[in-house]
């Protein structure tokens, strides 16, 4: 069996040889003939069509339920954000999106969506966080990775957008095509490439090969075209754009150069600690390094996302951390003073952990983790 699904409709269209039959979200038990002539009346302006092949009915349920959530859990952001919106429906927005997060696949389903969009120049981050503040964590964790992500994410954007329309059939054709790369993660994947610094051929490289993009025609040079100003941008030495700024050059920014030189300095200092912190977390993390980054935060994570629930990841992640919060001031007076201080592997635990939660993300191995935390509640006594 194929399907075709549209989360905007609600509905999923059933293809069986010559039968058509059609299941929607309020009442997906039950199925309903159709003809062929009624097929464009179920799905409208719909924009986000998907096809699914050779699957079984649960799973083009399943798939539908799933992206039918996503969608309301985007409204429910929207009016999270929405200012004109009343403190009490602000606050119940939040706390339903919270619950909707909890699911992991619904999580992942909005952060790639969100992830091709800047938000809404209406959107008012701070009074979100203080409504998103004791009853909806997840929801506080997705609202600071976006407001870190917001540079990256519109210059990925205005990339797409400056792609010219004779590269694509039809202005249809271009919807589709941006709709694949949301549903295929390629969105995001290029977001937190720009935003780890990651040169742009290893994005291409991985996601020309994405089977859901050789259904369009010409795809390699759309590809190509989006990576141009950032492929401009490694050979120049610009830094990411920030929202109305145009980039500038580091070559002319001399406080640039000495925040990077302090930078590595630092690094240099703390290379051992480093070290130590990677070989503790060597399953999950490639690398433990410094950031200028982060201002509050202790830690972030960047790279890819995939793999870290159960199991060793297939790819793993690099871990940030910011020189100037005083836990790395306190974690390197602890391993000068004893490289063996059991402390130390609570810390790379609790370090990796706080960078998983702040994403979002589910922690691979909750039981270590809560042990860490114990152990320092403990010793806190």
């Amino acid at each position: 069996m194929d399907a075709l699904i549209s989360a905007q409709a609600g509905t999923a269209l059933l293809i069986q040889g010559s039968d058509l039959a059609s299941i929607h979200a309020g009442a997906p038990e039950q199925a309903i003939p159709r003809r062929v002539e009624e097929v464009h009346l179920l799905f409208g302006e719909a924009a986000d069509l998907e096809v699914l092949e050779s699957v079984d009915r649960d799973e083009v349920v399943r798939r539908l339920t799933r992206e039918v959530a996503a969608t309301e859990a985007l409204q429910l952001f929207l009016i999270l954000l929405d200012t004109d919106m009343p403190e009490e429906i602000r606050r119940e927005a939040a706390e339903e999106l919270d619950s909707a997060l909890a699911d992991s696949e619904c999580r992942e389903a909005v952060k790639r969506v969100l992830y091709a969009h800047p938000l809404p120049a209406t959107a008012e981050l701070p009074s979100a966080l203080a409504y998103a503040e004791g009853p909806a964590p997840r929801v506080q964790n997705l609202l600071r990775q976006l407001g870190d992500l917001q540079p990256a994410i519109a210059e990925v954007r205005r990339a797409w957008i400056a792609i010219p329309d004779a590269l694509f059939a039809s202005p249809g054709d271009r919807q589709r095509f941006q709709a694949a790369l949301v549903r295929a993660s390629l969105f995001r994947e290029f977001v937190l490439d720009v935003r780890a610094g990651i040169s742009v051929e290893s994005f291409l490289a991985t996601a020309l090969l994405n089977p859901v993009l050789r259904m369009f025609q010409g795809y390699q040079l759309v590809m190509q075209v989006w990576a141009a100003p950032f492929r401009r941008r490694e050979r120049t030495g610009e830094r990411l754009k920030s929202e109305g700024k145009e980039p500038v050059n580091l070559s002319d920014e001399e406080g640039q150069k000495q925040t990077e030189k302090e930078l590595a300095a630092k690094e240099e200092e703390l290379k051992p600690l480093l070290a130590a912190l990677q070989k503790k977390l060597d399953d999950w993390v490639e690398q433990v390094r410094l950031t200028n980054h982060l201002t509050n935060s202790p830690v972030c994570l960047v790279g890819t996302e995939h793999g870290v629930k159960t199991g060793r990841p297939q790819q793993r992640r690099i871990m940030e951390l910011n020189p100037k919060h005083d836990i790395v001031a306190k974690l390197k007076q602890r391993y000068e003073a004893d490289q063996s201080d059991p402390i130390l592997d609570a810390y790379a635990q609790l370090l990796f952990g706080s960078g998983v939660l702040a994403e979002g993300g589910e922690i691979p191995e909750p039981i270590k983790f809560n042990l860490a935390v114990a152990d320092l509640m403990k010793r806190a006594i």
